[in-house]
């Protein structure tokens, strides 16, 4: 996270990142590279399908 704020990174209002949003971003399957679609998703790197 300090190393993110150092080097001017920011969320997407402009503040410094925290250890909040970094577990967000973690935690998130669109960040993932997963796609939720109905109750299945698609892992896009491996490119396998199953039920979530």
């Amino acid at each position: 996270m300090d190393a993110l704020n150092e080097q001017g990174y920011r969320n997407q209002r402009g503040n410094l990142f925290t250890d909040e949003n970094i577990g967000r971003i973690v935690k998130n399957v669109m960040h993932k590279g997963w796609v939720i679609l109905n109750r299945h998703y698609r892992d896009l790197i491996r490119g396998g399908v199953g039920n979530s």
